[in-house]
Parts: structure tokens; C-alpha cells; sequence
């Protein structure tokens, strides 16, 4: 896999700020369809963001309260 293309998409998601809905369309222009499937899977894995869906994922913001994850913006979701 392409560390360069992972540290990327993992820039701009950071860069869109927490609580932000990706889905790999967003990234087409760092590498194949393909490849950041796999970035995502990868993050997913790695915690640093959640899957949602299918080839939706989340910038997982917390809870101040209970320190845990928070649930998903429908509206971001939606668009």
C-alpha cells in the first residue's frame, strides 16, 4: 500500500475536522477507488476513524462525559 496516499487521506481527514463523514469518492484523487478502500479499512482498523456503513466513515468525535465515542451526525451522514 502507499504510505504517502495513507498519511494523505489521513491529513485531510484530520484537516476536515472531527465529526466528518468520509467516503472514499472524497479521496479519488490520491490513488485508485481501490487503494483507499483499503486506506479506510485500515484506519478503521487502526481506530482512527469508524465505519459507519459500507464505504462510509467517520472522524469519531467523543463524548466530554463518558469519554467514548459519540454518535454519528445523521446529517452528515446524508450528504
Amino acid at each position: 500500500m502507499d504510505q504517502a496516499a495513507m498519511d494523505k487521506t489521513l491529513s485531510m481527514i484530520y484537516g476536515m475536522g472531527m465529526g466528518s463523514v468520509v467516503t472514499s469518492r472524497i479521496f479519488g484523487n490520491l490513488a485508485s477507488h481501490e487503494t483507499v478502500r483499503q486506506i479506510l479499512s485500515r484506519l478503521a482498523k487502526e481506530r482512527k476513524i469508524r465505519r459507519l456503513l459500507r464505504g462510509v466513515h467517520e472522524y469519531t468525535t467523543l463524548t466530554t462525559m463518558l469519554d467514548a465515542p459519540a454518535n454519528p451526525d445523521p446529517d452528515a451522514i446524508a450528504r
